[in-house]
């Protein structure tokens, strides 16, 4: 007979194990989603490694740390934030605030309902299910190996006391959003959110007492330096502080009206707090070492918003944001220091490729990049002025002429080593340009404005458009035959490289922002609200295409009358291969919005937007690498690896009959090294090699033995 004690330890014993199932059927799941996502094959080219916006970050000692953002984003740093290692979370999701206990026991905010937790410093994710429907979690706060607190929509206050394994609702006493949780030993904490709302508990979550803010502004973060002394930013630059626990809390003079996404203090003095202004164009970083009584604005040294920040020791501070920013202040925030990524990350508007290696790529603030290599390295350029670029034109591998803001036009003719300016004849923002050979280009822009020249730009002239609406952009097949596209539907046409333009019925009203033209007679336009057209007779006719877009489309580009690709907002790649009776939707690889796309051949597309992003995706047939022939050298033999699929390590084993110098390999799948494993001369015998493949998105992957006498490969599968 069982006595009621046993049967609850035998009833919380297969709840452990259900939700251990959950777990783990949560995780093949993630696991199946993301080897379907494989073949998307859009690679990362600038910044480096990516630019995929940061949300979170947390330090448990000086040197170890993490940080958390889209696209399923972790990253582990254990030298302090000067590298970071890119952890397989199992997810694309956002991966929203994270919190440590100590170095290996973490959680992170995963979706709605979900929690990701790690026992073995995020070497392994496991995402957890909280038993919460209708919930979004924003805030979560460990406070010890087992027992962790989390926030989020609707009041809602979630506890586990056994390491996330299990949830339990806490009575918050509101209804307002709850954005961040912040406690300082296991009993007293406190919680903030939406219309001013601050919560406190000091006994551990069985009552949470509503505390007066003095503010009505979205609160998004707080921070307790002991049971007394916190202090909570928002909106609008609101700053609140306690000294007494929350019983009373007084507003704090910030100096600025920005948004305040993030703050810590190192001690009851030190404080940093971080955000952004309304448009997230810059970033801002406030200082206090007075506990707040003053605070002081520090140069940044970006524009990216920032997120959150997180004290390593009293000088030491970490921040991170948009587009994958990470800062670091060794000064107790007085100046701070880029980390990573590594590359432009001003937004980036137009591209051109002259052939399959050779591109240039403009943006904001002047910037210029150039590419000889196929954008394996893009080289950043003096383009001598500081004005918004907003398309680019290369006829030939050194020549290329850019266009932007108050009619600016710059032109290089030794691949961009000196850009020059030309005189445009107009101060309106230049949107389109397009040079179908080395002399012949023409310019659009702001009230219908054209501009031709005949000869490599030394001279522009100005063309009468006929109407005054803005052209966004243009696009020439050869010297004589060219469209433009603009706001409000319009669509003009000229043949006689434009003396004449001749107005077209598009059949919208919608705005068009790219145009591209395969030949004289087959072109597609895109716009506003998912907008496509095509024309197969010059223009004469225009059909609307459908796709599954609802946002803007910006660019196009066709590399033949059949295959193009189109590219807009919510990071949309579109491509098709049957002249746009079917558009198929691409996973991009990032989240920022697409501005422009250069696909001049069929062997490669390369997409630019915001953040500095630059993606490049391979057209080879093959899709996948094909590897060195094995040439079954018999001095060698290698054997396949173990376990395969893999997911944080393998073994590989094999022997040489001879001695000599080997070389082992891991290529990707486009047959690029990523890790040398040996180099070296080894005796006659078998060897075993443990790798290590933390860090390495999930794909197929090839380990390749090279000896004297030829090449032997196997293949290995990493997964989540």
């Amino acid at each position: 007979m069982i006595d009621l004690r046993s049967k609850l330890n035998m009833n919380n014993i297969i709840k452990r194990i259900q939700m251990k199932r959950i777990c783990f059927i949560i995780v093949i799941i993630i696991f199946i989603t993301q080897i379907q996502t494989i073949s998307a094959q859009w690679i990362w080219q600038n910044p480096l490694p990516n630019a995929h916006p940061l949300w979170s970050v947390t330090f448990v000692d000086e040197n170890t740390g993490y940080a958390t953002g889209d696209l399923g984003t972790i990253k582990r740093t254990n030298d302090g934030g000067m590298t970071w290692i890119i952890q397989n979370s199992g997810t694309t999701n956002t991966v929203g605030d994270v919190s440590f206990a100590d170095a290996d026991h973490g959680m992170a905010v995963y979706t709605m309902d979900t929690i990701l937790i790690t026992t073995d410093g995020g070497a392994t994710w496991i995402a957890c299910y909280t038993g919460t429907t209708n919930i979004s979690i924003y805030g979560i706060a460990c406070v010890s190996l087992n027992k962790a607190y989390a926030v989020g929509s609707g009041g809602s206050i979630l506890k586990t006391t056994d390491g996330g394994l299990n949830w339990v609702t806490q009575t918050s006493g509101t209804m307002n959003a709850l954005s961040a949780v912040s406690f300082y030993d296991e009993d007293t904490g406190n919680a903030v959110g939406a219309n001013g709302t601050i919560l406190r508990t000091n006994d551990g979550g069985i009552t949470w007492i509503q505390q007066t803010s003095n503010t009505t502004t979205s609160l998004n973060d707080v921070h307790f330096t002991d049971t007394n002394n916190g202090t909570a930013v928002g909106s609008n630059g609101v700053i609140v502080h306690t000294s007494n626990g929350g019983t009373t809390w007084s507003s704090q003079t910030s100096g600025t009206t920005n948004i305040l996404f993030g703050v810590r203090f190192f001690d009851a003095n030190s404080g940093i707090a971080v955000g952004c202004d309304a448009y997230c164009n810059y970033a801002t970083i406030l200082r206090t070492t007075d506990g707040g009584v003053t605070w002081t604005l520090q140069n940044s040294g970006t524009t990216s918003a920032l997120m959150s920040v997180s004290w390593l020791n009293a000088n030491t501070i970490i921040a991170v944001g948009q587009g994958g920013y990470i800062t670091r202040s060794v000064n107790g925030g007085t100046s701070w220091v880029k980390l990573a990524p590594e590359g432009v990350t001003e937004s980036l508007q137009g591209i051109s490729f002259s052939d399959a290696n050779n591109g240039f790529v403009v943006g904001n603030t002047g910037t210029i990049l150039h590419t000889t290599d196929a954008g394996t390295h893009w080289t950043i350029q003096n383009s001598g002025t500081t004005a918004p670029l907003y398309n680019v034109s290369s006829p030939g591998q050194l020549i290329a002429t850019a266009v932007g803001w108050g009619g600016v036009i710059r032109h290089t003719i030794n691949g961009g080593n000196n850009w020059v300016n030309q005189n445009s004849l107009t101060t309106s923002a230049l949107f389109g340009v397009s040079f179908p050979t080395a002399d012949n280009g023409t310019a659009v822009g702001q009230n219908g404005v054209v501009r031709h020249t005949v000869n490599g730009g030394a001279n522009w002239a100005i063309q009468t458009s006929g109407t005054s609406n803005t052209l966004k952009s243009v696009s020439f097949s050869d010297a004589r035959n060219g469209t433009a596209v603009g706001v409000n539907g319009i669509i003009i046409r000229t043949t006689d490289g434009g003396n004449n333009w001749v107005m077209q019925n598009s059949g919208t009203t919608n705005n068009l922002n790219g145009v591209s033209f395969s030949d004289s007679l087959n072109g597609t336009v895109v716009g506003a609200s998912g907008t496509i057209l095509r024309t197969n007779n010059a223009g004469a006719t225009w059909i609307a295409q459908t796709s599954a877009m609802t946002g803007d489309f910006y660019g196009v580009s066709f590399a033949d009358s059949n295959t193009g690709y189109a590219v807009g907002d919510w990071a949309s790649i579109y491509k098709t291969t049957d002249g746009g009776a079917n558009w198929i939707k691409q996973i991009s690889g990032t989240v920022f919005a697409i501005s422009a796309v250069s696909f001049i051949d069929t062997s490669a597309a390369t997409v630019v937007g915001m953040c500095g992003t630059i993606l490049r995706k391979n057209e080879t047939p093959v899709g996948i690498f094909d590897p060195p022939s094995n040439d079954n050298p018999n001095d060698c033999f290698l054997g396949q690896s173990y376990p395969n699929p893999a997911i944080n390590s393998t073994t590989i084993d094999f022997s040489i009959n001879t001695t000599g110098k080997i070389q082992l390999m891991l290529l990707d799948f486009q047959g690029r090294e990523v890790k040398r494993l040996l180099d070296q001369e080894l005796k006659p015998g078998t060897h075993s090699i443990k790798i290590n493949l933390s860090g390495l998105n999930p794909g197929v992957y090839f380990c390749s033995l090279k000896t004297n006498s030829g090449n032997v490969n196997q293949k290995l599968i990493i997964g989540w």
